[in-house]
């Protein structure tokens, strides 16, 4: 049997048996005030030597790999919807002759 100290009341209650609604209703109040999360999510600028996709330059932190990129003009693609591509402007007919020549070579 496994007890707990109830702050609201100070009696020992048993873990096995429902917790008893005055003192569910204290612990609910107290929760409301504070995040659900066991603690603030912190998403870090640090690094571990990520290398540059552009010049194969390394970097540590996130916000100078970002500066980086601007500058070389590259677009750093995120969660961004992309949007379909009209193909109709591309010739197919190259293609499947060229693939078809490779396959050929293979053979």
């Amino acid at each position: 049997m496994t007890e707990r100290l109830c702050r609201a009341c100070g009696e020992w209650h048993d873990l096995g048996q429902p917790w008893p609604r005055v003192c569910v209703d204290h612990f609910k109040g107290r929760t409301n005030a504070r995040s659900a999360l066991p603690r603030p999510m912190v998403i870090s600028d640090t690094l571990d030597g990520l290398q540059s996709m552009v010049s194969g330059e390394r970097f540590d932190s996130k916000a100078d790999l970002r500066r980086h990129y601007r500058a070389n003009g590259v677009i750093e693609v995120g969660n961004e919807t992309i949007t379909p591509r009209d193909n109709d402007d591309i010739a197919t007919a190259p293609i499947e002759a060229e693939v078809a020549r490779a396959f050929d070579q293979l053979s």
